[in-house]
């Protein structure tokens, strides 16, 4: 292979790469504790929240859906919108607040609700 084309193919996979926004840990300097405690302390922070409250239902939501450290330090690696996103997809609720909880009028009810 010739140098022109060998730089060629690093210069597409790197492109690649970026463009697949890969989390690094080396493209800041937050700490990975592959921990549910730094993952909710990331997405909190994130999301600029201090309530004890919130923290403890983060926690227990992160205890159900990651099962290891290492998607823990993959999901504290994200970058903010990443992270919001990822816990509170299209909803835009966080943990331990129930979509719909309190906010629909009693003539919204979902079909077989019984609006009171």
């Amino acid at each position: 292979m010739t140098s022109g084309v060998r730089t060629a193919v690093i210069g597409v996979v790197l492109g690649a790469l970026a463009a697949c926004r890969l989390p690094s840990p080396f493209a800041s300097n937050r700490k990975l504790t592959g921990t549910c405690d730094g993952a909710c302390a990331r997405y909190l922070d994130c999301k600029d929240v201090g309530e004890a409250s919130a923290h403890a239902a983060c926690v227990d939501e992160c205890r159900e859906v990651f099962h290891d450290a290492e998607s823990i330090r993959a999901f504290e690696s994200l970058e903010c919108r990443d992270v919001i996103e990822y816990v509170e997809g299209p909803s835009g609720r966080g943990p331990g607040t129930m979509v719909g909880d309190g906010d629909a009028p009693a003539g919204d009810a979902p079909a077989g609700d019984v609006a009171r």
